[in-house]
C-alpha cells in the first residue's frame, strides 16, 4: 500500500519527501494540477508515505483563543500589503527574534514556491495574496534541516501545506504554523495559460493579483509593469471566483471550518467597519488557535493595531471558515474538456457564458 490509493490528494508532497527510496514522482493532470505516483519497481512497501500522509491520517483540531481584527501601523507597510499587513509582521518578528520564515513568493521566471527567508529583506518576496498553488516539494527538506538544528521556524501556507509541515517535523516546539484561509487552489499551469504569450518574453521580476483590496493583476520587472488587467478582463481571477478549476481535494476540504489545526489562522478581514476608518487599504483577520500563537501574536504590539472581534462576524463574509466551496461538478467537467481543446481563454467564456458576457457589456 503507498499513496496511489490517495483520492483527495492536496499536493503538498510531504509523501516525496518522507520516501526513503526516492521513488515518488509528479505528474500533471489535463488542468495543470500535479499529483504524486509512485514508481512500484523501486517502492519496498515500507509505508512512510501514508504514514506521513495529511489526506490518510485524521487532523487535530483547536477551538479559537481569540478572534482579531489587525492592520499595520505603519502606513507603507501596510499600502504595500493586501490584508493589512499581519502575515508580514509576524514574519519580520520571527526572523528579529533569530528564526526562519517560509512562505510563497514568485520566483522568476514564472513559479510560485515555499521559499525560506532568513533575513527582513527577503520578507518581501512573501508579500501579496498569491491566487494560484504554491510548490512545496523543494522546502520540505530545508525546513527540517532548520529545526533539527534547533532553530525557531514560521511556516505560512495553505491549511493543507500547513498540515504537512506539521507531520514532517516531530519536535513540534520550534514550529510555528500559520494558515491561510484558503477558498481552493487552480494550477500555475492555468494561470500561465491565461496570459498572452509575449508577455514571457520579458524578464518578470513581481506578480499582483490585488492592490490592498482591489483586484487587479499586473507582471512587473524591476523598473516597469509588463502586463496588466483589471477584473473585468481577468478571466483567471473569474474562474477562481466561479471555483471551476480547483483541485478536486479543495472541493471537500477538511480544514473549511471554524475548528482550525494550527497556531494562528489569518485572512482578510471582509466587512470590517467602523466610523473614520479606512477599511479598504486591508485589514486583517486573525484567529488565535493555540498559547504559542497567542504568544507571538501578543508581541506584534509595535507592528501592529488590532481589535478583538466576533468568530461569528469572521464567518460572515468568510464562507471557507464554515464549509468547502461548492463543486459544480458539470462546469468543472465542461471547463475541463474544453480547455485542453481551446486553451484557458476561450474554455472559460463556453463553460461560463453568463459571467463573459456581464463583464463585456459592463465595460
Amino acid at each position: 500500500m503507498n499513496i496511489n490509493i490517495i483520492k483527495t490528494c492536496t499536493g503538498c508532497f510531504a509523501c516525496k519527501a518522507a520516501c526513503p527510496k526516492s521513488c515518488i514522482l509528479i505528474y500533471e493532470d489535463n488542468i495543470g494540477h500535479r499529483y504524486p505516483y509512485v514508481d512500484i519497481n523501486n517502492c519496498v512497501n515500507c509505508g512512510k508515505c501514508l504514514e506521513i500522509c495529511p489526506e490518510n491520517n485524521p487532523v487535530d483540531t483547536h477551538d479559537s483563543m481569540g478572534v482579531f481584527a489587525a492592520w499595520a501601523i505603519d502606513e507603507e507597510e501596510r499600502e504595500t500589503s493586501t490584508s493589512g499587513g499581519l502575515a508580514s509582521a509576524l514574519s519580520r518578528k520571527m526572523i528579529l527574534q533569530g528564526g526562519i520564515v517560509y512562505g510563497a513568493a514568485f520566483v522568476s521566471p514564472f513559479n510560485v514556491k515555499h521559499v525560506r527567508c532568513a533575513n527582513i529583506k527577503d520578507i518581501k518576496k512573501l508579500k501579496g495574496s498569491k491566487y494560484v498553488q504554491s510548490d512545496t516539494s523543494e522546502c520540505w527538506h530545508l525546513l527540517k534541516k532548520d529545526i533539527k538544528e534547533g532553530r525557531d521556524v514560521l511556516f505560512i501556507g495553505t491549511p493543507c501545506q500547513t498540515a504537512a509541515a506539521q507531520r514532517l517535523v516531530k519536535d513540534r516546539e520550534k514550529l510555528i504554523v500559520v494558515d491561510l484561509i484558503c477558498h481552493g487552489v487552480p494550477s500555475l499551469s492555468l494561470l500561465k495559460d491565461s496570459i498572452p504569450k509575449e508577455v514571457f518574453k520579458e524578464d518578470i521580476s513581481w506578480m499582483e493579483f490585488r492592490k490592498n483590496t482591489v483586484y487587479h493583476f499586473s507582471l512587473k520587472n524591476d523598473t516597469c509593469t509588463i502586463f496588466e488587467r483589471s477584473l473585468d478582463r481577468d478571466w483567471y481571477m473569474k474562474a477562481f471566483f466561479s471555483a471551476i478549476d480547483f483541485r478536486k481535494s479543495c472541493y471537500q476540504c477538511k480544514y473549511a471550518q471554524t475548528m482550525r489545526t494550527t497556531d494562528i489562522t489569518i485572512g482578510d478581514f471582509w466587512g470590517y467597519h467602523r466610523n473614520g476608518f479606512d477599511e479598504k487599504k486591508g485589514v486583517s483577520l486573525a484567529i488565535v488557535n493555540t498559547i504559542k500563537g497567542m504568544k507571538l501574536f501578543n508581541s506584534l504590539d509595535e507592528y501592529m493595531m488590532r481589535e478583538k472581534r466576533d468568530l461569528e462576524e469572521a464567518r460572515k463574509e468568510n464562507s471557507q471558515l464554515n464549509s468547502p466551496v461548492s463543486n459544480h461538478k458539470m462546469r468543472r467537467k465542461i471547463f475541463s474538456f474544453l480547455y485542453s481543446l481551446l486553451g484557458f481563454n476561450n474554455a472559460f467564456m463556453y463553460t461560463m457564458p453568463e459571467v463573459y458576457l456581464k463583464n463585456i457589456l459592463l465595460r
